[in-house]
């Protein structure tokens, strides 16, 4: 998983970019991994509606301010506040849920060697002086 296609990331498979139709496809048989996608796509569709409405709110407050023929209120720019707060959680745990539906997909694989895989052996050199560093 890298950045930039879904809420900043991009999923890919063998190096091929998977979209969230692909995604829910190839975790069907992972039940696991599949709840956490479907659990992520739905938060991240709810992402869309309350970001547009909430700019939407949020944009009719600030230009009726601007005139100076109406007076303002004020709710709908606060609702249309509340619902990007909102927005902003749910982009969050949407997050949080595609990546856990990935890794319990990984896991699935082969446990062994997804997690060899990671492990990295470096020799590093700092203050304290020379020695080997592992990643995993």
């Amino acid at each position: 998983m890298e950045g930039d296609i879904m809420f900043g990331y991009q999923v890919t498979q063998s190096g091929n970019k998977l979209d969230w139709k692909q995604l829910k496809m190839i975790t069907e048989t992972n039940s696991s991994a599949y709840k956490f996608i479907k659990k992520s796509k739905s938060q991240s569709t709810w992402t869309i509606i309350t970001s547009v409405t909430s700019g939407v709110l949020i944009g009719v407050s600030t230009i009726t301010s601007l005139s100076e023929d109406y007076n303002t209120n004020w709710t709908y720019g606060y609702i249309g506040g509340g619902l990007f707060i909102t927005s902003i959680s749910l982009v969050i745990k949407s997050k949080k849920n595609l990546e856990k539906g990935i890794d319990a997909y990984n896991l699935s694989l082969n446990p062994l060697t997804s997690l060899s895989s990671k492990a990295q052996l470096n020799i590093v050199s700092n203050t304290n002086g020379i020695g080997f560093a592992l990643k995993f």
